[in-house]
């Protein structure tokens, strides 16, 4: 976004396991390996990276941070040159929500450093508001930049089928295929799709893509289906047409949400927006924030109990005229729903406010 707005963007990476994706169109400078829940290692080489990091935003006029972890790297890395820090907020962790004393700790700090940066980016209206505007009572500058799809980007795939029309009758004619995309982490969802494809192998297929992280074995698992298949990691977005033209219907639902997943409630994960794109229903849960969004627009199907029996229940129980009517819905859906359109210059326009440290204060 920053590039087409007129920017020089250079990037400094560290390298983790995680499903693919597109690297940045700049150049990109990787500063080390970290591991998943590695936090004494992660630290000796955070601190080990602070010169480069320090080298490259005194090279620079701000500094965009990916993250909480990140950006208080770049605070500690940039101190006394005074270079504005905007953060990016693509989730909160669960220490930061946690409601006894620890959380009460955590917040009284991550209060102070906050206010240290220029700017926030938050993927939902629910992280800027309640968590940092009510909870923190901070008033620093906010953006809410949804994780959309790129036109740009979409516009140069090999196919498309955003327009494709529904020719067949899925859940009356043939079976209806559900897909089911990206971190494959939630064992509550696979515990549904593989109780469905057992108890309806005639009249329901799974389609899994991505990264399988829970159950770690999730390939050798749909072997034992003759109605689940897992079709491996793929990129985003080249990677997206064949795997959507696979499927009927998109599983973004959740998991339960316990009072405290405010990750949950406020949310909208990824899939919520690639089911609009290629115009596939998806199912949500509701209580969250974009299962607002599909009751609103009717395009898809809300999830309400969390026993697996009475879930797989209510996906039996969908019929085919429910599903053209949550298709015909997402033909009519406006495209500022799922597609960015100004936010690159609202972005632009907010940094471009932006001064040094020293100047500001």
């Amino acid at each position: 976004m920053l590039q087409e707005e007129g920017f020089e963007v250079e990037a400094l990476a560290f390298e983790r396991k995680y499903h693919k994706g597109r690297l940045p169109s700049c150049a990109v400078t990787r500063i080390g390996a970290i591991e998943h829940g590695k936090y004494a290692a992660r630290l000796l080489k955070f601190i080990k990276a602070l010169p480069l990091i320090r080298s490259a935003i005194s090279r620079n006029d701000f500094v965009y941070a990916s993250g909480q972890d990140m950006a208080f790297l770049g605070f500690l890395a940039g101190l006394g040159l005074g270079k504005p820090i905007v953060m990016e907020v693509g989730d909160l962790v669960n220490i930061q929500l946690l409601p006894n004393i620890k959380g009460k700790i955590f917040r009284i700090f991550d209060r102070w450093i906050t206010r240290r940066y220029a700017l926030l980016v938050v993927i939902s209206e629910g992280f800027l508001n309640e968590y940092y505007r009510k909870w923190l009572g901070l008033n620093i500058p906010g953006l809410v930049i949804q994780n959309k799809l790129e036109s740009n980007s979409l516009q140069r795939l090999p196919i498309s089928i955003a327009d494709e029309k529904q020719k067949d009758k899925p859940a009356s004619e043939k079976p209806l295929r559900i897909g089911y995309f990206g971190l494959l982490r939630d064992l509550w969802s696979w515990q549904v799709l593989s109780t469905l494809a057992q108890q309806h192998p005639e009249r329901y297929e799974i389609v899994l893509a991505g990264m399988p992280i829970n159950p770690s074995n999730i390939s050798e698992l749909a072997e034992h289906f003759t109605n689940v298949k897992y079709i491996g990691e793929y990129r985003s977005p080249e990677g997206l047409p064949f795997i959507y033209q696979q499927i009927d219907m998109v599983w973004a639902c959740y998991p339960e949400i316990k009072e405290d997943d405010w990750n949950l409630r406020w949310g909208r994960p990824n899939r919520f927006y690639e089911s609009c794109f290629f115009k596939k229903p998806c199912f949500a849960r509701e209580g969250s924030l974009f299962a607002e969004d599909v009751k609103s627009y009717n395009m898809g199907c809300l999830i309400r109990d969390v026993d697996v029996q009475k879930v797989v229940k209510q996906i039996s129980s969908i019929t085919y005229n429910e599903f053209k009517e949550w298709h015909e819905a997402l033909l009519k859906l406006p495209q500022d729903v799922y597609l960015y359109e100004h936010e690159g210059h609202d972005l632009a326009n907010e940094i471009r406010k932006l001064r040094p440290i020293e100047k500001r204060r």
